[in-house]
């Protein structure tokens, strides 16, 4: 009887801090403060480019910044705005050509500056 006693017991104690580790888990998680990062992106020629990050597309700029981004994997689109005159009505508009499509990877409270090559591909510098 004693020792059916010292097991219950001692499972009681084992819970009792499992519980404890469990409960504390959440607010050490919360606590742990993500420092965000800082994207940059350009042509190498400096023209005016129109980016889009995750599927949110930003206004046309020749040199692109977001600040406050989450760190890790972010898929970038950049495209060249191109004029285009309509032959039968000769209304001029403006259609963006895809320039590049990949994966960047934003680090913590870095600057991640990418830049698109003559070729259409990424050059990626991570800066503090």
């Amino acid at each position: 009887m004693n020792l059916a006693h010292q097991l219950i017991n001692h499972k009681k104690k084992v819970m009792k801090v499992l519980g404890i580790i469990l409960g504390c888990t959440p607010l050490f998680m919360f606590s742990q403060k993500n420092q965000l990062g800082k994207l940059e992106l350009s042509m190498f020629n400096n023209k005016e480019v129109v980016v889009s990050v995750d599927g949110h597309q930003y206004d046309a700029c020749s040199k692109f910044q977001l600040n406050n981004v989450e760190s890790g994997e972010h898929s970038i689109k950049v495209y060249q705005t191109k004029k285009y005159i309509n032959p039968i009505n000769h209304k001029v508009s403006k259609r963006l050509v895809p320039v590049f499509s990949g994966e960047v990877f934003v680090s913590d409270s870095k600057c991640t500056s990418c830049v698109i090559n003559e070729y259409h591909q990424n050059e990626v510098r991570i800066q503090r």
